[in-house]
């Protein structure tokens, strides 16, 4: 079992196989018995994605939870989106969702929320040291177990939060998880012109990788878009909460753009507003805010921190660039399939294509996210290396360090889920951009030939 930042996860069958499942269920209800000062009457919501594990960890995980008093309600395999709403839906104490997001299909993991948030780092720490000492002793009668669907009511709930006619021609790249099935049905609903792509669930995701935050993982979404002349094609990942897009011409749209889309729509309406994006994100994102006479606030990157921000700030907007989008209008929980609805709207008001929307948006010289995968120590021992490296460069700190420089900056951190190192760079121009990164790697040799092996500079 390997902890990230944000949740549970690991290899099904060698990190990862039932009787942790088992044995995570109970600690995890456990932690939340003790945190509510309770000893039964814990509401529990369970779901999971499609993956081939994910059944199967599932009866495993309600059985632990069941044997010591839990209250379940399983809501089947519903896309992320559907069951953070079924938390706050049922007054749900505890929701756990089987899914390992966007990793490979030999993945799998365990998403946990108490009373409708997002655990901490802490929390999960907290309920592991109650697994390792497996003593349960609270619980003084065997739970219940309901299935109950709580699509429809989603579904009802998602179409009063936006109304609109579609008329546009839309190409879906479901990357055969949660979202295959909805998200065509949602979009034909609002009279779009659906043409699907890789849209049959299927856990082991044949056609691509479960991340559309990667430019390689949509060119078939690309040349499906090109091809059938649609206005812009949107892509999936494996449980359904991140969102990418390609536009009208088959290019991918990055996530800062669409962020600042978003920030430039919403304030338009409401400004003086808070917005909450992530530290990786380009510095457009926050100029796009201030232009726009809204509050930008940046935080740390992680599905978890961000959620978690927009809901204290009572934020109106929040935007990740790994392709969450959280938004007041749902209680600040974020939707792919409500972030989809919305840009397509943008782009029918506006009456321009998404390719010109988003020329409108200025952009600097940003590299995509370089991941390099490290041993957790030593990528520890790189990170805090970095002020007596950087002795005479401004640091900003909320996570890893952003290392500012005249005309641009670099970051690098440890990712929240995976054992990587994660590096960006952003500059003026294209030369701004090589004298940045000449600097870092030189300063941080370890990872000199990784930084090439993926920019480069010619």
């Amino acid at each position: 079992m390997k902890i990230t930042k944000c949740d549970i996860r690991g290899v099904y069958k060698e990190d990862i196989d039932e009787e942790l499942a088992f044995h995570l269920g109970q600690s995890t209800l456990i932690y939340t018995f003790r945190k509510m000062h309770r000893e039964s009457g814990i509401k529990v919501v369970v779901a999971g994605d499609v993956r081939p594990s994910t059944v199967s960890l599932k009866n495993s995980l309600i059985e632990g939870m069941s044997s010591i008093g839990g209250e379940i309600i399983d809501i089947g395999i519903v896309p992320t989106p559907a069951f953070n709403f079924a938390n706050k839906y049922f007054n749900a104490n505890l929701g756990i969702m089987i899914t390992a997001s966007h990793n490979p299909p030999e993945y799998n993991g365990f998403k946990i929320n108490i009373n409708g948030k997002s655990t901490s780092e802490q929390e999960l720490n907290d309920i592991v040291k109650i697994f390792k000492t497996k003593s349960y002793r609270v619980g003084k009668r065997k739970g219940k177990i309901e299935e109950i669907n709580i699509l429809n009511i989603y579904i009802e709930n998602l179409l009063s939060k936006i109304n609109y006619k579609g008329n546009l021609k839309v190409v879906i790249d479901a990357g055969n998880g949660n979202q295959s099935t909805l998200a065509p049905f949602i979009f034909e609903k609002y009279g779009h012109k659906v043409i699907k792509l890789y849209c049959e669930p299927d856990g082991n995701f044949p056609n691509r990788l479960p991340n559309p935050a990667i430019k390689d993982n949509l060119i078939n979404l690309s040349k499906k878009v090109k091809d059938t002349q649609s206005n812009l094609g949107i892509a999936f990942d494996g449980d359904g909460d991140r969102i990418g897009f390609v536009n009208n011409k088959g290019l991918y749209v990055e996530n800062d753009k669409i962020i600042s889309l978003f920030a430039k729509y919403f304030l338009k309406e409401q400004p003086n507003e808070k917005i909450v994006y992530d530290i990786k994100c380009s510095n457009i994102v926050a100029e796009t805010i201030e232009q726009n006479k809204g509050i930008g606030i940046v935080e740390k990157s992680g599905h978890s921190y961000i959620r978690l921000r927009m809901m204290n700030e009572k934020a109106i907007f929040g935007g990740e660039l790994s392709g969450h989008y959280f938004f007041k209008i749902l209680d600040g929980e974020d939707d792919s399939l409500f972030a989809g609805l919305l840009l397509c709207k943008i782009i029918q008001e506006s009456k321009k294509s998404l390719a010109e929307l988003e020329a409108e948006i200025p952009s600097y010289f940003t590299t995509p996210d370089i991941r390099i995968p490290f041993d957790i120590e030593k990528a520890n021992e790189i990170l805090n290396s970095i002020p007596s490296r950087f002795k005479d460069f401004s640091l900003i700190t909320i996570d890893g360090f952003k290392i500012l420089f005249p005309h641009g900056w670099a970051l690098i951190r440890i990712s929240s889920t995976e054992p990587i190192l994660t590096l960006r760079f952003e500059a003026d121009d294209r030369y701004k951009l090589k004298e940045i990164i000449n600097t870092v790697s030189t300063k941080i040799p370890e990872i000199k030939d990784s930084i090439f092996d993926n920019v480069s500079l010619s």
